[in-house]
């Protein structure tokens, strides 16, 4: 067979130019910035926001009002929607917004600062979603993005799929559920809860007197540091998964780990069906 070498080179070449230019197109997506805006809330009123990719981040603040600032890309036009309803505020793209390529919903950035105690839902496909301030009062569900909840007092109910969740430096009440992402406490006090199918656990800290701390996964492992100055009630346990306690004062089998250490005034429970689950003293470092 005989190859026609000047239609090979004129085909190689128009192909490589169509690829610079869809790349030096996505390159050069203009990004236009939100201009600030302010909302009223009365009390009790709720802020749902719903973003299928981008990037959401919610600041609780001592403030009255809702205010909304960030950056779209200049092809969503006026696709960010806000409405003020009897039960607060909705946030989201319209729905031909939602149609625009996954490239440009990627770069939707929104800052929303809301009052202390305000209710704040967010439902999202992939977009990061972080959290930050007293007075928190968060539900987050979302199918692949990463969630971060820093420096936060308050309450938060987290339902995530395979993205990532960490919470850290933070009090209050936490509940996690995810399938298959990782999950990780550094440095939470109060009550934590957290199950999984897949992912792993992870918590690292000093509990606080009278903190509840209760972990489940089927298949994931859960990993725990504390310090030898510890008060905890444990119980942990695995049906098929190995469970190793570093503390001499615990009993410990290949399945399980009970006792107390120090006063006890923690309670923590650890059960898998066949994760490991490893209890550890140590720096509190990641």
């Amino acid at each position: 067979m005989k190859f026609n070498k000047g239609r090979i080179f004129w085909f190689c070449l128009l192909f490589f130019a169509f690829f610079i230019l869809a790349a030096c197109t996505l390159a050069t997506t203009k990004l236009f910035e939100i201009p600030e805006r302010n909302y009223g809330l009365e009390t009790r009123e709720q802020v749902i926001i719903d973003l299928p990719s981008g990037s959401v981040e919610i600041i609780y603040s001592n403030i009255n009002h809702v205010i909304l600032s960030g950056l779209l890309p200049e092809n969503l036009g006026d696709g960010l929607v806000v409405e003020e309803n009897d039960l607060g505020l909705s946030i989201h793209l319209s729905d031909q917004a939602q149609q625009m390529k996954r490239s440009l919903l990627n770069q939707v950035s929104l800052k929303i600062t809301v009052p202390i105690q305000t209710h704040v839902e967010v439902s999202t496909f992939d977009a990061s979603v972080s959290a930050t301030g007293a007075g928190a009062d968060l539900s987050i569900t979302s199918v692949g993005g990463a969630v971060s909840i820093h420096v936060v007092e308050g309450k938060a109910l987290v339902k995530a799929n395979r993205g990532a969740v960490t919470i850290s430096n933070s009090s209050g009440s936490f509940a996690v559920f995810g399938n298959y992402g990782a999950i990780t406490f550094s440095q939470v006090t109060g009550e934590i809860t957290s199950s999984t199918i897949m992912g792993q656990i992870s918590y690292l800290g000093e509990p606080a007197v009278g903190d509840r701390i209760h972990f489940e996964t089927d298949h994931g492992p859960v990993a725990l540091k504390v310090p030898l100055s510890a008060n905890l009630a444990v119980a942990m346990s695995s049906v098929s998964g190995e469970v190793t306690c570093i503390f001499p004062s615990l009993e410990n089998s290949s399945r399980s780990c009970q006792g107390v250490l120090g006063l006890g005034q923690v309670d923590l429970f650890v059960r898998t069906v066949s994760g490991k689950v490893t209890l550890q003293h140590g720096a509190l470092t990641q």
